[in-house]
């Protein structure tokens, strides 16, 4: 239960204090996994690439044209996007490749 109070704080200063996420470095290589809902049906995903910060992560939005997007950690300790849209909603989740989760730096970083 106390995971779920975290996860919503997180996920407010998420949307409004990136800016504290500049220290927040990584060291490595980004792992992205993915799902497209388009109105076909759904489409996976996945990708690698470098992010100095956990705030250059949150600058780039993973799919463009959403209605609306949330960032989060979720219950796993992970790094999530949603994005939502007339056809469906665009999920991912940024893991550092060497399988480390980035949800305890951001709740680091965050004072959480």
């Amino acid at each position: 239960m106390m995971m779920g109070t975290i996860t919503n704080k997180a996920t407010e200063l998420l949307a409004t204090d990136a800016s504290l996420l500049g220290d927040a470095v990584l060291d490595g290589l980004t792992v992205i996994e993915g799902t497209a809902g388009l109105w076909d049906g759904a489409r996976r995903l996945s990708a690698a690439a470098r992010f100095r910060t956990v705030a250059d992560i949150l600058a780039v939005e993973p799919w463009h044209g959403m209605d609306a997007h949330v960032w989060q950690v979720d219950e796993h300790g992970d790094l999530r996007y949603t994005g939502f849209h007339r056809d469906g909603v665009n999920t991912c989740v940024f893991r550092a490749a060497d399988g480390a989760k980035l949800g305890p730096l951001v709740l680091s970083a965050l004072g959480l």
